[in-house]
């Protein structure tokens, strides 16, 4: 969707999600820097758009369906001997 996330950095999320370039991460329970960052985004529309369109281009390049059956397909074939 193109827009910038705040997340706390909690199982996989710091292997999508990396900090200042297409979100940020914060603590589980740290309030305050979710404030901080939520603050960031609100007040510096530059900084909204930068981290979102990073945001949609990880995605696109990482997930896309089209991507990601092209690396299924690789394991596949790496595991029947190809």
């Amino acid at each position: 969707m193109g827009l910038p996330v705040v997340k706390t950095s909690i199982a996989g999320i710091t292997e999508i999600v990396q900090e200042n370039i297409n979100g940020h991460l914060v603590q589980p329970g740290d309030i305050h820097a979710l404030a901080d960052r939520l603050l960031r985004l609100d007040k510096d529309p530059d900084l909204r758009q930068r981290i979102g369109q990073a945001n949609r281009k990880r995605v696109y390049d990482e997930y896309h369906p089209d991507v990601f059956a092209i690396r299924i397909a690789a394991v596949y074939h790496s595991l029947l001997g190809g």
